[in-house]
């Protein structure tokens, strides 16, 4: 049944060459199909390759083997789940890549025959193209080594003849750059070596004119008060017609520039022109004018003007382009150097004036260190003197004590005696007599009661006084 169905199919091997073959093995791995190189009558031949291997476990993949044969193959496998069984078809790697070599040799020769063609067209052309590529060469060398006049010179209407003016454009670019820079160069070392503002004013704008080729300049600064600008320095310009611009005003070339902050150009037709200018050598129309703002903090700090008689060419723009950052930084410096050094005579002059204070309080403090010894010698007096004093008060109210006890004792006798003689009537005193025992009774009394007086007062003094509080009538007090 096989043989009349399957392996018809099996047997047909369209595009697959001479070496193309295709067999079915089952789940054991061996052939169900005739072999191509083996015998037909020889039947279950078992297949040891990695595809039938494959092919037997239910994989599907392409590998290059060794078939049976025992030659490099590319086998295609699959497996067929009904049947359990596995399909190979492999062809031969030599007959594979036969037509590859043959085409890569193909690709060989055409490469060789294009070779010989190039390079015989090459030196066919060499001859015309050798010539204006050599002494481009030759230029491009001397301009390299810092000839910048030299130029090339073709006249061929082809390519050769748009390079050479292609490069020869490119040598006036670089030539024009190479001179920018050094104006520029020049602007910057005098804007970096300058420190002070006048010099750096007159500095500036005598290298602005000379490389503008301007015949009238002015240089203006913002007054104390930024109420106005002030022309600091001009050359060319009669000093008398020059005035101060007001910081307000927004008209004309100036005031376009404050408001702006930018480089400000104005052509003037000399046909219909009604702007002149005074200067040392008399009245001048010019053609021209470039006013120029130096920017410092945000704010126009002053201001260049220049004015020429012919149209300013395109590289004085690039030169005051190119050199404004700088030029602002060095203005900006200059006022900040200013500014640092008002400040410092300002802390000088406050220095001077603290010195002098310092002086001052220290004479201050010398007399105060005087007067206090001396008032340390005064407490030290003034400690003796309280001293004395407390001494003094003591000795007093102990005199006074003693006093006091010495005068009563005997008083309180002449008291007493007295008191006995006036109460005894048997006594043969007189009436007048009697008078007289009644004024020593009462002036005994009184000046018992002024040294009784006397001994309290000196008990106060001496703090030895005994209060006895006691309850008091205030209407009776």
């Amino acid at each position: 049944y096989l043989e009349k169905s399957l392996y018809t199919y099996l047997s047909n091997k369209p595009g697959m060459g001479d070496t193309g073959e295709t067999i079915i093995i089952n789940k054991e791995k061996i052939a169900l199909n005739n072999l191509k190189d083996k015998d037909s009558s020889r039947m279950n031949i078992k297949l040891y390759d990695k595809a039938a291997t494959a092919a037997a476990k239910g994989l599907t993949g392409i590998l290059e083997i060794t078939d049976y044969r025992g030659k490099e193959t590319l086998a295609a496998y699959t497996h067929i789940p009904v049947t359990n069984w596995g399909i190979i078809t492999k062809q031969d790697i030599d007959e594979i890549y036969k037509p590859i070599s043959t085409m890569f040799k193909q690709i060989i020769i055409l490469l060789l025959v294009f070779t010989i063609i190039v390079s015989l067209t090459a030196i066919v052309f060499t001859n015309n193209f050798s010539k204006p590529i050599y002494s481009l060469i030759s230029v491009a060398r001397k301009i390299v080594d810092g000839d910048f006049k030299k130029r090339i010179e073709i006249k061929r209407n082809d390519e050769l003849d748009y390079l050479a003016q292609a490069f020869n454009k490119m040598t006036d670019y670089l030539v024009s750059e190479l001179e920018l820079q050094k104006t520029s160069g020049e602007i910057i070392e005098e804007i970096a070596s300058t420190i002070d503002l006048k010099v750096f004013s007159s500095n500036i704008l005598k290298k602005l004119m000379d490389i503008t080729d301007s015949c009238i300049g002015a240089f203006y600064i913002t007054s104390e008060d930024r109420s106005s600008f002030i022309p600091i320095k001009s050359i060319g310009l009669d000093v008398d017609s020059i005035q101060n611009f007001h910081a307000e005003s927004l008209e004309g070339d100036l005031g376009r520039t404050l408001a702006l902050q930018k480089v400000i150009t104005t052509r003037i037709n000399p046909d219909e022109a009604n702007f002149t200018l005074k200067t040392t050598i008399g009245t001048l129309i010019p053609r021209e004018l470039i006013t120029i703002p130096i920017i410092a903090g945000n704010r126009t700090e002053a201001i260049i003007s220049l004015a020429s008689l012919e149209t300013y060419p395109e590289i004085t723009f690039k030169v005051i382009n190119q050199i404004r950052i700088v030029l602002n930084a060095a203005f900006s410096n200059i006022l900040a150097i200013n500014e640092r050094k008002k400040l410092s005579v300002e802390l000088e002059e406050k220095n001077w004036l603290l010195q002098n204070k310092q002086s001052e309080l220290q004479k201050q403090a010398t007399e105060l260190r005087q007067q206090t010894e001396k008032i340390k010698q005064q407490n030290i007096e003034l400690e003796k003197q309280r001293t004395f004093v407390e001494e003094t008060s003591r000795l007093k109210s102990e005199f006074l004590s003693n006093m006091s006890h010495e005068l009563r004792t005997p008083l309180n006798s002449i008291l007493s005696l007295s008191k006995v003689l006036l109460i005894n009537k048997d006594t043969n005193l007189k009436e007048e007599e009697r008078g007289y025992l009644s004024i020593i009774q009462r002036n005994g009394k009184n000046l018992l009661t002024l040294i009784n007086d006397i001994l309290d007062l000196s008990k106060i003094e001496s703090g030895r006084i005994e209060l006895k509080p006691r309850l008091l009538s205030l209407r009776t007090i």
